[in-house]
């Protein structure tokens, strides 16, 4: 199996400034059976938090999320045992979803979702569950702001990410 993480252009995957984003996936990826098939794709900087799984992607002259997301196709391929795991930008997943048959897609909401570019309105948020596998939310009120004025019914496909750790540390 082969994980594609696409982090937020703006986000930091560095030692001494890293996001939010950037330290909950460094250190999820610790725990991760599939580390070693695991690329993190980020915004170019220096001293990333870990180079082994870091695929830097340079800043074009005008560089926005458009930019930044078209960098990446080259490295996404069809593969049904491919995983496309996106952070906290909606419009990531509706640019991949219109130019790939991406089989199995992740969707992390770090932040409300009803505040950010793409997910704003109850129909968007409706199209991001019809295709996405799995959305992951940071917090039960993350995902009741997602689930809200939408005919999106709870179900195992949306999953909040603290509940999940803690059934792993029950589990152990």
């Amino acid at each position: 199996m082969k994980i594609i993480i696409i982090l937020p252009f703006k986000e930091l995957y560095n030692k001494h400034r890293a996001g939010a984003v950037s330290i909950l996936v460094n250190s999820h990826l610790k725990y991760s059976r599939y580390k070693k098939s695991t690329v993190i794709f980020g915004s170019e900087i220096n001293d990333p938090m870990n180079k082994n799984f870091f695929h830097p992607i340079k800043k074009a002259r005008l560089f926005t999320n458009r930019s930044y997301i078209k960098s990446i196709e080259s490295f996404i391929d069809n593969n049904v045992n491919t995983v496309v795991e996106i952070h906290n930008r909606p419009e990531y997943l509706i640019y991949l979803k219109k130019n790939f048959q991406i089989k199995n897609l992740s969707f992390f909401f770090h932040n409300d979702p009803t505040t950010l570019k793409s997910s704003k309105t109850p129909d968007q948020r409706n199209f991001i569950a019809e295709n996405c596998d799995k959305i992951i939310f940071l917090s039960q009120w993350i995902k009741s702001q997602f689930i809200k004025d939408t005919n999106i019914n709870d179900n195992p496909s949306l999953i909040v990410f603290i509940l999940a750790l803690r059934q792993l540390i029950n589990f152990q």
